[in-house]
């Protein structure tokens, strides 16, 4: 299971969301900084899709509660 930071589909949510919320916008200045945003969250999805290929899916270490290290 990939953390939300390592997914480029969680980016990607992430952008359409944000153009959903600039279409929905009155004041055009206010519409181009969401649109900035939804840009900036493809680039990150581009980069986690990016590190993906190259170095693999990242694994997530979880702690258990009680255990030692020998």
């Amino acid at each position: 299971m990939l953390s939300s930071a390592h997914d480029p589909a969680f980016w990607r949510s992430r952008a359409v969301e944000a153009r959903s919320a600039a279409a929905q916008m009155s004041d055009p200045l206010s519409r181009r900084a969401m649109i900035a945003v939804a840009a900036r969250y493809e680039r990150l999805a581009d980069r986690a899709a990016m590190k993906r290929d190259i170095f693999g899916q990242p694994e997530l270490s979880v702690e258990r509660p009680g255990s030692v290290e020998l």
